[in-house]
């Protein structure tokens, strides 16, 4: 974060209702280069068709090029390239690939809003902020459910944010800082909860007593990012707030093994440093599993991934050599 940017976060940490003007001028060169140095250099490349490395072959000029433009009021937005991917219930979720310059403004922009509205969010939000993300908010799933004493958790989803959410709210929303039950909250952005994703969930250390009583069966389950969580007891009758082993069937798994095998070709040809080196494919991957493991008990599904990894690996090494690998 640049000096300005810190001084703006300073601003808006110790006045909370204050109102910012004047920040445009703080989109300059140097933050436009941070922005540009934070793309992915392999991403796809947007309606313009321009890449990374084109871009970067004669970036001085073309970064003065596009602060010019910016401070002109003659920048314009291209379109965004319209893609698909498939979902697990047999619906396509767009996707917009933005021309590389708007990827720049658009960082460029959120670096600045960050500094103003990260002093505004609470310590539980963990979507789309800088030094956060799924395994710090499943971290902080698995902190609750073990630390603190709870019956019920809130599986909520909401339907369709990003098609459906209000553009007079997001302008709203930038015009005045302001922190505001649930569907009446959401039905002001015209936004609502998904009916077949959200419910109220028994759940906790007698969960599975209070059921029986009624003659409820057992509490029931809930997914978070990907993984399945089940409420039950270790053999010592602790919580076991864990996660639970996935469907090998379950229709967001099955690409799994082509998803590992379109990653392992694309290496193939790379130098080896061993698994267990980050610098490697199979070590950066061997990492994150051991974390996984480590911090939320998922160990069995992750075993069974770690062997058909290195059988794959094993099957690409030996393709690129021409021989059998033991």
């Amino acid at each position: 974060m640049t000096q300005a940017l810190e001084r703006i976060r300073k601003v808006a940490r110790a006045r909370k209702k204050e109102r910012f003007t004047a920040l445009f001028h703080h989109l300059s060169i140097e933050q436009l280069e941070d922005s540009f140095d934070e793309l992915k250099q392999n991403a796809a490349p947007g309606v313009d068709g321009l890449t990374w490395e084109a871009y970067d072959a004669d970036l001085e000029r073309n970064l003065a090029d596009l602060h010019s433009r910016l401070h002109r009021g003659a920048y314009r937005a291209l379109p965004s390239r319209r893609m698909y991917i498939p979902k697990s219930d047999g619906r396509q979720r767009p996707l917009a690939v933005a021309a590389l310059e708007d990827k720049i403004v658009q960082r460029a922009v959120v670096a600045l809003l960050n500094a103003i509205y990260e002093e505004d969010f609470l310590g539980f939000s963990y979507g789309f902020r800088p030094g956060r993300d799924a395994h710090d908010a499943l971290d902080a799933l698995c902190v609750g459910i073990h630390g603190k004493k709870l019956s019920f958790i809130l599986d909520a989803d909401i339907r369709s944010f990003f098609d459906e959410i209000s553009q007079e709210w997001l302008i709203r929303f930038l015009e005045r800082r302001f922190l505001d039950e649930m569907r009446e909250r959401l039905g002001r952005f015209a936004l609502s909860l998904h009916p077949e994703k959200t419910r109220l969930i028994e759940f906790g250390r007698s969960a599975a007593e209070r059921r029986k009583r009624r003659e409820l069966g057992k509490p029931d389950t809930f997914n978070f990012l990907g993984f399945t969580f089940i409420c039950g007891k270790t053999r010592t009758g602790k919580l076991r707030g864990g996660l639970a082993r996935r469907d090998a069937n379950d229709p967001k798994l099955t690409p799994w093994p082509l998803r590992v095998g379109r990653i392992l070709h694309r290496n193939r040809r790379e130098p080896q440093f061993g698994n267990d080196d980050p610098r490697s494919a199979a070590g950066a991957r061997s990492n994150a599993r051991q974390k996984l493991k480590h911090s939320y008990g998922f160990c069995a599904s992750l075993d069974e991934a770690k062997a058909k990894f290195a059988e794959t690996w094993r099957a690409w090494l030996a393709f690129r050599s021409g021989s059998e690998i033991a």
